[in-house]
């Protein structure tokens, strides 16, 4: 992805022992998915809680 943009990506979040794995695979999809559709004009904001 080429862009000029600034892209701001946040993450505020609270692993359970043992969860931490599975959640940096959802936060990795996550990136990914973002790449491939590229910037577009809305932040990206993710919570979870």
């Amino acid at each position: 992805m080429e862009s000029s943009k600034a892209i701001v990506w946040i993450n505020v979040f609270n692993a359970k022992p043992g969860k931490l794995d599975e959640l940096v695979a959802i936060q990795a999809e996550e990136l990914l998915n973002f790449k491939r559709k590229g910037a577009d004009s809305e932040q990206k904001k993710s919570f979870i809680w």
